[in-house]
């Protein structure tokens, strides 16, 4: 250890900036999500939240949106930031570039689903230790009133659905 403490010094230094940044970023995008999720319309939150973070990762993102949605500030909360882990799985860890953004309402429930055309993977195979993107989805899904759906396989990309039972207007 002897003459390398200003070298752990200047690593202790951009560990507390990167820290910094990263919470400044959490906080920006939790004030987001709120901003969202409290528009009259949540057809258009979900357009907006969708193609926002699309920008921001470089990706083409077609939304659409069928019927009207009725959800508790809450709930929407819960769903745009499933769209938004999502969205962004399907890029980091699919490696794609394009992706859909669907909500659709019948008489009896509603459905947001999020596809993409990336590597895919096999849910099974993931490993649970130190992954917990999956996990917070199906956690807030159940939190919105609803559950989480997940389709996928190797080189055919990934179907992420959100049912919402009672949701339709």
């Amino acid at each position: 250890a002897a003459g390398k403490s200003e070298e752990a010094r200047s690593e202790l230094r951009t560990a507390r900036e990167e820290t910094k940044a990263a919470y400044h970023q959490v906080r920006t995008v939790v004030a987001d999500l709120r901003q969202q999720a409290e528009l009259e319309d949540f057809g258009e939150a979900v357009r907006r939240t969708a193609t926002e973070l699309a920008e921001r990762l470089g990706m083409q993102v077609t939304c659409e949106v069928a019927g009207r949605t009725t959800l508790p500030v809450s709930s929407r909360q819960h769903v745009l930031a499933i769209i938004q882990e999502a969205l962004v799985n399907a890029h980091r860890h699919g490696h794609t570039r394009r992706a859909t953004v669907r909500l659709t309402t019948n008489r009896k429930d509603a459905a947001v689903e999020v596809s993409d055309e990336g590597a895919g993977f096999d849910p099974g195979a993931v490993p649970r230790e130190g992954r917990y993107g999956l996990i917070i989805m199906q956690e807030r899904a159940q939190m919105a009133g609803g559950h989480l759906g997940l389709d996928s396989s190797p080189d055919r990309g990934t179907l992420v659905t959100v049912r919402l039972p009672g949701a339709a207007s």
